[in-house]
């Protein structure tokens, strides 16, 4: 996890601007990430505390109290030892918290009602100033610090250099789940974790947005999708490649045409103030003109950082423009049934000036 103090500082005094401008005296967190971007660490049933006014209170069982006092030490967050709940209620009490707010999507019904139970006589609110509690993070999460950056690049370079070990040893006969393993075990023996399951598919299950790696076996005239990312010091990558020997059916070749057309010019586009939207919608028209719209089955990409998955998401209904310091992946893909399917997916840099790509 990239430990970047002034990057920690800036969320923190985003959190309490939030909170001022909605009259709220603190924001409570519970999903995994947002507790891992402020205090780089998480245990199960743990809560994070962001009170406007005083420092961070990370709640905790006593079980791995110890645990969150030795990695929390020295960062300004206070560790609170017992149950979640009841603790979170006596300091509310004790610091005259009146109204909180929370991420109402990630806390689970059960576990807010026991909570709100526990704060009486304390407002709580999924929302702050008239939007989701859960995107006061999520929107400084999408820009990332120098520190961030640095360790993503590495994180990027490194699943580049797997996929060229793999694709190298990809030999007739392979089944999807020997490649997939073979791409798995380097990312291991490099000292790496996978970020999420490894994707192979060949031949007509590459056809599948999120096939399942099984047993079509490699041969030449087929296509071969592989999506993979690692996890490295607490931050993603995401890379997918397509793949193949010999002749490929003529059909195949015009869905990799499009696609990398499509490739090309949304990163070519990306830059500080473009709209998010007028990007996909140019992906979206070059695929119209192939004729191929119809097997184009999801957005353009997503942002990318300590989660695989997170905003912005480059969507068509998206009101997002792109900003220096995001870092999102571009992955047009189009999915033939009973055919093939073609992904190409990049991790890139939004820049003052433009973009860099990433996974080179």
């Amino acid at each position: 996890m990239a430990n970047d103090v002034l990057r920690v500082g800036y969320a923190l005094k985003g959190i309490k601007a939030a909170c001022g401008a909605g009259n709220m005296d603190a924001l409570l967190l519970s999903a995994r990430y947002d507790i891992e971007y402020i205090a780089g660490l998480y245990v199960s049933g743990s809560m994070l505390l962001c009170p406007r006014r005083g420092r961070p209170v990370f709640f905790v069982d006593s079980m791995n109290f110890s645990l969150a006092s030795s990695k929390l030490k020295g960062k300004g967050i206070s560790v609170c030892k017992g149950p979640v709940a009841e603790n979170l209620a006596a300091y509310s009490g004790d610091n005259g918290l009146k109204r909180i707010a929370f991420d109402e999507e990630s806390l689970s019904v059960a576990r807010f009602k026991y909570i709100e139970k526990q704060l009486r006589g304390v407002f709580l609110s999924g929302s702050i100033s008239g939007r989701s509690a859960a995107s006061v993070l999520m929107d400084i999460r999408m820009i990332k610090s120098r520190d961030e950056v640095r360790i993503i690049r590495k994180a990027a370079r490194e699943t580049v250099r797997i996929w060229e070990y793999a694709r190298a040893k990809v030999r007739k006969g392979m089944k999807e789940s020997d490649i997939a393993f073979l791409i798995d075990k380097r990312t291991r023996d490099l000292g790496y974790e996978s970020s999420f399951r490894t994707i192979v598919a060949i031949g007509p299950n590459s056809a599948h947005p999120h096939a399942i790696p099984g047993t079509a076996t490699f041969a030449e005239g087929k296509l071969l999708l592989a999506d993979f990312g690692i996890l490295y010091n607490g931050y993603c990558s995401d890379l997918t490649r397509t793949f193949y020997k010999g002749r490929i059916n003529g059909k195949i070749k015009g869905l990799l045409r499009a696609v990398h057309e499509a490739h090309d010019m949304a990163i070519s586009s990306i830059r500080p103030g473009v709209k998010i939207s007028s990007v996909v919608e140019g992906v979206s028209g070059i695929f119209s003109g192939y004729k191929y719209k119809k097997y184009a089955l999801h957005g353009l990409g997503h942002g990318i950082g300590i989660e695989v998955h997170e905003r912005p998401y480059l969507g068509s209904q998206s009101n997002d423009v792109f900003m220096e310091g995001m870092v999102v992946t571009v992955e047009p893909g189009l999915y033939c049934p009973g055919l093939a399917g073609v992904r190409e997916e990049d991790m890139v840099l939004v820049t003052s000036k433009g973009c860099e790509v990433l996974t080179v």
